[in-house]
């Protein structure tokens, strides 16, 4: 029998230049503001390859770890997903979580994908929540917010 894939992927169309949105999308003081379930950074640096994220739940033991895998600057990065409950190690490139950006007419469009959740025993749940997050929304509000910050600077400055 063929598995289901727990596939989730959205996109959305910011006003705000590609320079704040990547800045919202890899800075952890961003990154603890509209990520959907907020983990725990390796520090307080922007994302690079190797970045490690680690999820705990309440009794402070870790359910879930992601190392970012691909970053490239004001274009995309992704995030393999391992967790130690899964019934087997994850694939390379199987569970992953990510972005990309790409310059539209109307603006800079945000992909976001989120997949292959099946090796989870509660991916559907997982995936249900993802898809009606409200990452990217959070996302463009923050980038707005910053973006807006940073003409009032400008306009101050000599």
């Amino acid at each position: 029998m063929k598995r289901q894939k727990l596939i989730v992927e959205r996109a959305l169309v910011m006003a705000s230049p590609c320079a704040c949105i990547w800045t919202v999308l890899t800075e952890p003081q961003y990154l603890r503001q509209w990520m959907e379930v907020v983990p725990e950074f390796d520090d307080d640096s922007p994302l690079r390859v190797g970045t490690r994220l680690t999820w705990r739940n309440t009794a402070g033991q870790a359910y879930l770890v992601g190392r970012i895998t691909a970053l490239e600057p004001r274009c995309r990065w992704v995030m393999e997903l391992h967790a130690p409950d899964w019934p087997r190690e994850a694939l390379a490139g199987e569970v992953t979580y990510g972005f990309r950006l790409s310059e539209t007419r109307g603006g800079v469009r945000i992909d976001f994908r989120m997949g292959d959740l099946a090796i989870d025993p509660d991916g559907e749940a997982w995936r249900d929540t993802y898809a009606r997050s409200q990452e990217l929304e959070r996302i463009a509000e923050l980038a707005q917010a910053l973006a807006a910050r940073k003409r009032a600077q400008d306009e101050v400055s000599p």
